[in-house]
């Protein structure tokens, strides 16, 4: 298996259930098995353990507001008006 970066795919790696843990445990990136399936196992490529699949790694985009990702411009009107709250 070879590294090769696919347009808005991530790249394609053969990881280990170990090297692979390292991708899980992150808030940067996501990961997912190419093939559920795979039967045949391929060398790790970065410990190369022989005991190891194709995985797809892509980097999660984060929000750069957070405040504009959870409330919208009218959002905080409609909720003084729930409240009681009198609009100027």
């Amino acid at each position: 298996m070879k590294i090769f970066p696919v347009k808005d795919r991530g790249i394609e790696l053969c990881l280990c259930s170990r090297c692979a843990s390292v991708y899980y445990a992150s808030k940067d990136h996501f990961i997912e098995r190419c093939e559920a399936f795979q039967v045949i196992h391929e060398p790790c490529q970065i410990c190369l353990n022989p005991y190891g699949y194709d995985f797809r790694i892509n980097v999660r985009i984060q929000p750069k507001d957070k405040k504009s990702t959870f409330e919208t411009p009218g959002s905080q009107k409609v909720q003084s008006r729930q409240r009681g709250g009198t609009q100027q």
